[in-house]
């Protein structure tokens, strides 16, 4: 009877080692590493001039009025032009008083009031650039200052997204070259790096700004402009 029961667990175990299998192991991947590149030339949509109005008087109610009558002269010629108010915005107000010498040879210091108003426009047409240059100038402002010209929020980030697409196809189309240059294929992505966020837009080195001779308004030049977007991505090969 023991005889029969040690026999029956012999093959039991025996049946069960048959029927057990070695767990698979996990794949061997090779890796490489390519740099994907995209860029694309553009011509600027969207631009943002900032005047600032600075005036000065004997009192703070003079530097004041002085402000207000430059201030409210240039904000009627760009109602002229038909920009729209919700793309001007104040961006700084400032007034204080400072001393300083009435004379170049004076030793006693005089004290006077300045005001000071900033005023950013943004322009979605660019054609209008010159015209709110020129109506600072007639307005008797100074400190005027073109800061962007470059493509809208909207418009860049699609910019950006499509690049970063083309970079990303690029890589891949120089990994599976090499790939099949090494006698293996691409199966799979270990990383990516979109270098640094990757979006490069030249904007601005090439904007120029003249008085011709004949002409009352600044010429600008509102040429063509490159962004490029660069990619490392580490591929899976096997």
């Amino acid at each position: 009877m023991k005889k029969s029961i040690i026999a029956c667990l012999a093959v039991a175990t025996c049946s069960l080692g048959l029927g057990a299998q070695t767990p698979a192991l996990a794949a061997d991947y090779g890796r490489i590493t390519v740099e994907g590149h995209a860029e694309t030339t553009y011509v600027a949509n969207q631009s943002m001039v900032v005047a600032t109005v600075e005036t000065k008087g004997t009192s703070i109610q003079a530097a004041k009025a002085s402000n207000d009558s430059q201030f409210m002269a240039f904000r009627q010629s760009l109602r002229d032009l038909a920009i729209p108010d919700k793309d001007l915005r104040t961006s700084d107000y400032q007034s204080y008083d400072e001393d300083y010498y009435p004379t170049k040879d004076s030793d006693v210091k005089a004290t006077r009031y300045v005001v000071s108003n900033t005023l950013k426009v943004t322009l979605n047409d660019t054609s209008k650039i010159a015209a709110v240059l020129d109506a600072a100038a007639k307005a008797g402002i100074t400190d005027v200052r073109l800061t962007k010209l470059d493509l809208n929020p909207a418009d860049k980030e699609a910019q950006k997204n499509d690049l970063m697409v083309k970079a990303a196809k690029d890589a891949r189309k120089k990994a599976d070259a090499l790939a099949a240059a090494l006698g293996t294929r691409v199966v799979g992505v270990a990383s990516l790096d979109v270098d640094g966020d990757g979006y490069r837009p030249y904007y601005g080195a090439r904007l120029m700004m003249a008085k011709e001779a004949n002409s009352a308004a600044p010429v600008i030049e509102n040429g063509e402009d490159t962004a490029t977007m660069n990619v490392s991505v580490v591929f899976k090969v096997k």
